[in-house]
């Protein structure tokens, strides 16, 4: 509540509510996914088998699987991907049966060491899972 003081300014009353509340129990949240992204010697990126359930990477009753996108950070040392805007778009990966995307081409314009790594999820931003380096 405000009141006036005997110099024209405007003083607040303090507060009657406690600032500090208590916590009664201590939650901590527990991933139901297992989200990650490995890749190998044959330049190839492989998808954990719930990352390939969440984005729906099994093939479609025509035929056809949805296609992904790949970003990466170097400095950060991180993998990004994303469903790609189009099944058309050129800049995209097909996924195969077992989970694995040929990315010859993505590792040759990042520089990515061609060794087994694993990325374990860190997040999201933009419309893009965000993968980093183990």
């Amino acid at each position: 509540m405000a009141r006036k003081s005997d110099e024209s300014t405007i003083e607040l009353a303090p507060s009657t509510t406690s600032a500090s509340v208590s916590k009664r129990f201590n939650i901590v949240g527990v991933p139901m996914l297992n989200l990650f992204l490995a890749t190998d010697v044959h330049s190839r990126i492989r998808f954990s088998s719930d990352l390939i359930a969440l984005y729906k990477l099994r093939k479609e009753e025509n035929g056809v699987s949805p296609r992904v996108s790949f970003g990466y950070d170097r400095g950060k040392r991180l993998i990004a991907v994303r469903l790609a805007a189009s099944f058309g778009d050129p800049t995209a990966a097909n996924v195969d049966m077992r989970g694995y995307a040929s990315a010859a081409k993505f590792f040759n314009k990042t520089k990515l060491p061609r060794e087994p790594r694993r990325y374990e999820f860190a997040g999201e931003q933009d419309g893009w899972l965000v993968f980093t380096a183990e």
